[in-house]
């Protein structure tokens, strides 16, 4: 196998790792009360490994409601950050009929994964829909996202570069994809707190399979809105 097959292949299961981990911020938009105008979560992510997300929003004083958001998660390891996701970007609810909401949702990503064969820093992007029913006591609705890699930078070990017969070339990557996301996400809320959750699949971009590992993703959160 060619190097660049291998790097790509890689690549790849990067952005695999780093969509499990999914911990964009989740909102009830019913739930604000008087002055609140902002959230700050904690999130625990659970598939083939536990993870851990820490998360700051604001709620715009617009027509259109709009919650801009920066989250940071990682994985529990040995180190703590050796591996890290940060996003920053937001939310708006484009339609309300009733008690039913949709809501579009768009997010710039900054990933970091090492191992004993590279260090590789990724970064890309976040398109996602979000439709279902909204009360102040309440939520439940379904979630479709696109995560896609655009750049990818890599950085070789001594490990790697010792024992690979075609010498790996370290630097920056184009695109190696992308994945879907789809499942649901719902919870209870406070007069100043949701309690909420997120569960649901994953699939390649060109929908023929699953990336590697196990596909699916699942979080368990709390919101404190001020």
């Amino acid at each position: 196998m060619k190097t660049t097959n291998i790097i790509i292949a890689l690549i790849a299961s990067i952005l695999v790792i780093c969509s499990n981990r999914s911990n964009a911020q989740i909102n009830n938009w019913r739930a604000w009360q008087g002055e609140q105008a902002y959230i700050v979560s904690l999130q625990f992510a659970f598939d083939y490994g536990f993870g851990i997300g820490v998360g700051y929003a604001y709620k715009l004083n617009t027509v259109l409601p709009i919650l801009l958001n920066i989250d940071v998660s990682t994985q529990f390891g040995e180190k703590i950050l050796d591996d890290y996701k940060i996003r920053i970007g937001g939310q708006a609810e484009l339609v309300r009929l009733g008690d039913f909401s949709t809501t579009f949702k768009a997010q710039g990503i900054v990933r970091r994964l090492s191992n004993h064969y590279a260090q590789y820093l990724n970064i890309g992007s976040e398109l996602g829909i979000i439709a279902g029913f909204y009360r102040p006591t309440w939520f439940m609705v379904g979630e479709f996202t696109y995560d896609k890699t655009l750049f990818t930078n890599v950085q070789h070990s001594e490990t790697a570069k010792q024992n690979s017969f075609h010498q790996p070339r370290d630097g920056w990557y184009a695109s190696s994809g992308g994945n879907f996301l789809y499942g649901i996400q719902g919870g209870y809320s406070f007069p100043a707190i949701d309690v909420n959750a997120r569960l649901g699949g994953i699939s390649t971009e060109d929908f023929k399979g699953a990336p590697l590992y196990l596909p699916l993703y699942g979080v368990l959160g709390m919101n404190v809105r001020f």
